[in-house]
């Protein structure tokens, strides 16, 4: 390898969860954040403007600085690094700027999927999709883009992995 490919090799950004992949381990779903989750600091914006508005412009440079600045920055660190993942071997979240968090479970260790979606996720396509795996508590994951369908995906494996155990018996 010549110094211009190793230079080029460094110079390519790696996707962080092909890194995270493991030997024969080959991805079946993913997801990612939806953008609804944005809509809280949104509505703190637009209040905010009113209350500067027509109260006191100084109130309103707080609720701006408070109440749409630390969750709006929260919510674009979560939108762009949140990545959930199932592969043939287990499921994973990574997320995190500052420092990465890695979550997850194999596969044959999950219980359970099920997905919790309010009124409003319902209509714009996100959910709260809940995990569980044996010696875990509940892992739950918000504002999931099309929850529904990566939940989908984990009941068809965990119904396919209790037919094959009804099978052996």
């Amino acid at each position: 390898m010549t110094v211009v490919d190793k230079k080029k090799q460094k110079k390519q950004k790696t996707d962080p969860v092909q890194d995270a992949l493991i030997d024969g381990e080959r991805i079946i779903r993913e997801a990612r954040v939806h953008w609804a989750i944005f809509l809280y600091p949104a509505v703190w914006f637009v209040l905010a403007l009113l209350v500067s508005a027509f109260l006191s412009p100084y109130i309103g440079i707080v609720i701006i600085l408070v109440m749409v600045c630390l969750p709006g920055i929260d919510a674009l660190i979560k939108f762009y690094t949140t990545r959930l993942v199932v592969t043939n071997k287990r499921i994973f979240t990574r997320y995190g700027f500052f420092s990465r968090d890695l979550i997850q479970i194999r596969l044959d260790r999950l219980e359970s999927a099920h997905l919790e979606q309010p009124f409003v996720g319902q209509f714009l396509g996100y959910a709260t999709v809940m995990l569980s795996g044996v010696g875990t508590g509940a892992i739950g994951l918000k504002y999931i883009k099309d929850g529904s369908v990566y939940v989908k995906k984990l009941q068809e494996f965990l119904i396919t992995r209790s037919e094959r155990k009804e099978d052996i018996k």
